[in-house]
């Protein structure tokens, strides 16, 4: 079932949008398993630069606020046992994907192997007809609480909510395992309409 797949969840703030030379300044991370939230993991990243003002307007984080926070190099052994080898799942997955793997890499533990999930992808698909699929505004049209937008552990539990809300309505239209989910996963947003238009 769909639905007993670890999933997890994750967020990161950066100092900016390209990572080499930008870094890590915050993780967020929640496990999902049997539909619900089991486990969390956050943390502020001391990135090893200055934190542009931009980035600071956005976050409200400040580079006093990392200044004794750990290095990336000093969580990742924590984050990597978290992750396991679940599905990595992110709000517009590849920007923290990439992220994670650049900073994984400079830790000299490989880049990441984990399978990704992009949530936007996956909420055009499920729930198809939207003006808009940002995580603000997906959040209030689905009616999830997201308590402060561009942090890190707040992202992570909203777009939890969506992954969890989307594979409950997929396994309730029969979604049931991994090969029909994928078709579906794969699909055009115009497709899955008409496929969950059938069902």
């Amino acid at each position: 079932m769909i639905l007993d797949i670890p999933f997890v969840v994750a967020d990161v703030e950066t100092t900016g949008s390209c990572p080499f030379p930008d870094r890590v300044i915050e993780i967020g991370a929640v496990k999902v398993l049997n539909g619900k939230i089991v486990d969390n993991f956050s943390t502020l990243v001391n990135p090893g630069r200055n934190i542009p003002p931009i980035i600071t307007w956005l976050t409200g984080i400040t580079n006093k606020d990392v200044a004794k926070a750990p290095s990336f190099i000093e969580v990742a052994e924590d984050f990597k046992n978290f992750l396991g080898d679940a599905v990595f799942v992110a709000h517009n997955v590849h920007f923290d994907y990439r992220f994670m793997s650049a900073e994984f890499l400079m830790a000299e533990y490989g880049p990441l192997k984990n399978p990704m999930l992009c949530t936007i992808k996956l909420a055009r698909r499920t729930f198809p007809g939207l003006l808009y699929y940002n995580l603000v505004d997906l959040c209030r049209n689905l009616k999830i609480p997201l308590v402060k937008a561009h942090r890190a552990d707040h992202d992570a539990q909203a777009a939890a909510h969506i992954l969890i809300k989307s594979m409950k309505k997929l396994a309730a239209c029969g979604f049931g395992d991994m090969e029909e989910f994928g078709r579906f996963y794969r699909n055009s947003p115009a497709e899955c309409a008409k496929m969950l238009q059938m069902i």
